[in-house]
């Protein structure tokens, strides 16, 4: 049909699940679920296609949040708004995100450049959920006291696992050949992607 440069929006589920690895631009993909196995295989697909006059760039990203975000954030949103007391302090794990601006910004540039190939999206920063949560706090000028309880973690994985993995476990990327190869900088911090989560950019 004409089009020279195609870009698709993919997962770091490629990869896999929760890890304590960090994952980078050409680490093995072991996709654990349906979606992460549908997404490589549909990258496998359009690499077939690429030639001369047709480009494939394949974009895999963390959690993408922002003004409006759905799902796990929202509902932590709205877990600090109602609840001041949370038995989510000293949780040590790294989870990175992606603020949709960033993700803009580097879509862009890859459209500018007419770059080829595999790239990573994310915030300069992971964060730990207790360090999430208290951001959020911050922006929202909340109070709320996050503690410790020795067998919520346990309780939580037995009852939950979905939820213990997010909220407990790591899934960090590092995405310097991203960046290196594209010569791109994040234009905004992780703090400012909060702030922006919580209350618009035009505030």
């Amino acid at each position: 049909s004409g089009v020279e440069h195609f870009i698709f929006m993919s997962t770091v589920k490629v990869y896999g699940e929760e890890s304590d690895e960090v994952y980078t631009e050409n680490f093995t993909c072991k996709p654990q679920d349906e979606y992460g196995k549908s997404k490589l295989k549909a990258e496998k697909e359009l690499q077939k296609l690429e030639g001369e006059h047709f480009k494939v760039s394949i974009v895999r990203t963390p959690v993408v949040y922002g003004y409006g975000v759905k799902a796990n954030l929202k509902n932590l949103m709205i877990l600090v708004d109602k609840v001041p007391v949370l038995p989510f302090g000293s949780i040590n794990n790294r989870r990175s995100l992606t603020y949709v601006g960033n993700l803009c910004a580097l879509l862009e540039c890859i459209i500018q450049k007419q770059q080829r190939g595999i790239f990573l999206a994310s915030d300069d920063k992971a964060l730990s959920t207790t360090q999430l949560i208290e951001a959020i706090t911050t922006v929202k000028k909340r109070s709320c006291w996050l503690f410790s309880f020795p067998f919520f973690p346990q309780l939580l994985k037995w009852l939950k696992p979905s939820f213990y993995k997010r909220l407990f476990e790591s899934l960090e990327v590092d995405n310097q050949a991203t960046k290196r190869i594209l010569s791109f900088e994040n234009p905004y911090t992780v703090e400012e992607g909060i702030r922006f989560m919580v209350h618009g950019e035009k505030q």
